[in-house]
């Protein structure tokens, strides 16, 4: 008994010290610390970021493709597809049956399909000014000549000038490269960079 004494003796002086004095003052500490754990876990989560944050952290979605099938009977109407999506799908998504001799080809922004009366496909590009007017940027080292000029502040000569360091230099890797261009401006790059995609 005098054993039980002595140890509750030497609780007492450890409270009086500032020690904890049971089990209980332990698990509550747990507990209170485990709460704000999951406090800090649920902002973290749950909370807004701002916008400039907020694009970082949203998985990229893949632009959309977009593709002109002109019918045989003579209509013609611009399809908005996954990108991935084959001329096939596009056609069957019209209501057209696929032949056998419908090519197996994914399709690309801007590619222009004319399906003729015997079940034949042509298959093309639409126009730069065809692209521009549905708000679909032109692929820059694919474009041509004709499709470059439908390019605000963009001229036959500049036009010719681009075309020709395309190809010299196997495509544009940036529109650093098309800054380089002779006759391309501040201003004129940027409006390349609104209206064309790389």
């Amino acid at each position: 008994m005098d054993e039980r004494k002595d140890a509750v003796a030497v609780a007492a002086e450890d409270n009086d010290r500032g020690e904890p004095r049971d089990l209980s003052t332990l698990l509550w500490s747990l507990v209170v610390a485990v709460a704000l754990a999951v406090a800090i876990a649920w902002l973290a989560l749950h909370v807004v970021p701002s916008p400039a944050i907020a694009s970082s952290w949203r998985p990229v979605e893949p632009d959309p493709v977009f593709v002109e099938l002109q019918l045989p009977t003579g209509g013609a109407a611009v399809w908005r597809i996954a990108p991935g999506a084959t001329l096939e799908g596009v056609l069957l998504e019209a209501g057209i049956a696929a032949g056998p001799a419908t090519p197996y080809r994914t399709c690309r922004t801007g590619d222009s399909y004319r399906v003729r009366t015997d079940g034949s496909i042509d298959a093309g590009r639409m126009t730069g000014e065809q692209m521009l007017a549905l708000g679909i940027r032109i692929p820059l080292n694919e474009a041509t000549v004709s499709d470059l000029l439908a390019i605000p502040g963009v001229g036959s000569a500049l036009a010719a000038r681009l075309a020709a360091r395309r190809a010299g230099h196997g495509g544009f890797g940036s529109y650093e490269a098309v800054g380089e261009v002779p006759g391309v401006g501040a201003h004129t790059l940027q409006l390349i960079q609104r209206y064309t995609a790389l």
